[in-house]
């Protein structure tokens, strides 16, 4: 009795074992075949996904090449118009910046004309056909240029210079530098009788004491005629006021 319930049991055991292996084996089956389904799907799936690249590639490539020949027409055909006129934009340009130049020198030329007609009528009692310029020498604001006569003369020839207080040179010197800025030789103050060096040439710097106006006048001695005024130029300040500090 117990032999025989031994043996079931030792059947029962080995068909439950056969069971389970084939449960086991069903579920590889079943595992293995989703691998392969994935696997199929996956490859399909990736070819047509190159495929669309390859097309999409293939498209761009045609749209550029489509693109760079239009370019290239307009190019083509933007030169060949450039060549048929090829200064036309230049002489435009030209034309333009001659015309802003005359422009602005017209311009220039008025307001320094106008300017000079200002200081003209501010100066013209100095005498027939003045002319005054800006300077942009140091400490001169304006250069004043007459016809002056020379101032008559006692003295005979050959003249040589003399400087000195009460001198007739110096006498003479003082009314033609009066008479260059048409004011009375008593309302001025003659600060400086110097010479550059040059013979019968002499530069005075005088003071007008009606206006405060500091003036150095240049005079030339002309034979047996005088001290003549050659310009005047109207000075910022007394540059020779330090010589009686």
């Amino acid at each position: 009795m117990a032999d025989e319930y031994q043996n079931e049991h030792t059947r029962a055991e080995r068909f439950e074992k056969r069971r389970r292996t084939t449960k086991m084996l069903n579920y590889m089956l079943i595992l293995a075949g989703i691998l392969i389904l994935l696997l199929v799907m996956l490859f399909f799936f990736s070819g047509e996904d190159e495929a669309e690249n390859e097309d999409s590639e293939e498209g761009m490539e045609l749209n550029e090449s489509s693109d760079g020949e239009s370019n290239k027409t307009e190019s083509s055909d933007q030169e060949e118009e450039n060549n048929e006129n090829p200064d036309e934009g230049n002489e435009d340009s030209s034309s333009d910046e001659d015309q802003s130049t005359d422009e602005q020198e017209q311009s220039d030329e008025e307001e320094t004309e106008e300017s000079s007609d200002e200081d003209a009528g501010e100066y013209n009692s100095f005498g027939e056909n003045v002319e005054v310029e800006q300077s942009d020498e140091e400490n001169v604001t304006k250069v004043i240029k007459g016809n002056w006569d020379a101032y008559p003369t006692n003295q005979n020839e050959p003249h040589s210079i003399d400087l000195g207080d009460g001198s007739q040179d110096r006498q003479e010197l003082e009314e033609a530098s009066a008479m260059a800025i048409n004011a009375n030789s008593e309302n001025i103050t003659y600060w400086w009788f110097g010479s550059d060096g040059r013979p019968n040439y002499v530069e005075a710097t005088i003071e007008n004491q009606t206006d405060g106006e500091i003036y150095r006048v240049h005079l030339e001695w002309i034979e047996n005629k005088g001290w003549q005024p050659q310009l005047v130029k109207v000075l910022e300040e007394n540059d020779q006021k330090h010589r009686f500090e």
